[in-house]
């Protein structure tokens, strides 16, 4: 018997896991030699890549800031699949940068130095999150959603 937390049959959905890549330097002499490259925390939700965080910001690593986006994102999908279609992915200026919400959550910062990061705008930057963001959404609602009664 389990007690404390709310383990209802969407637990298993509601468990984000955090999938880190970096480089690993091993084997060729090759691949000890080439430049050591900064360390990226991938960000996804139902095999949907959302975003890839180059910079730490205010969080000791990249890592603890790709956790405090999962806490996030994983309080929206706590609510279950048909609370979660039914919000609005939304991009504002905000938070020295752009903010990525869902409703009225706040879910990951584009700052400058993610922008320069990546190549491009915060502000393009924050769309293409909010739109991966939609994307892995529609997939969790897709993957989660319970199917209609028959009608007899």
């Amino acid at each position: 018997m389990r007690t404390g937390r709310n383990h209802s049959r969407w637990g298993a959905c509601r468990r984000v896991a955090v999938l880190l890549s970096g480089l690993v330097l091993a084997g060729s002499p090759a691949l000890a030699q080439a430049p050591a490259r900064s360390p990226v925390a991938t960000v996804e939700l139902a095999q949907v890549v959302i975003l890839r965080v180059r910079d730490p910001g205010p969080w000791p690593s990249v890592y603890a800031r790709a956790e405090e986006i999962y806490r996030r994102l994983n309080e929206v999908v706590q609510q279950g699949p048909q609370q979660v279609a039914a919000q609005a992915v939304a991009v504002a200026p905000g938070g020295g940068g752009y903010v990525v919400r869902v409703g009225d959550r706040v879910i990951a910062t584009v700052t400058r130095q993610d922008a320069r990061l990546n190549g491009t705008t915060p502000q393009a930057l924050a769309r293409l999150w909010a739109a991966n963001l939609r994307s892995a959404l529609a997939s969790f609602v897709a993957l989660h959603a319970r199917p209609a009664p028959p009608v007899l």
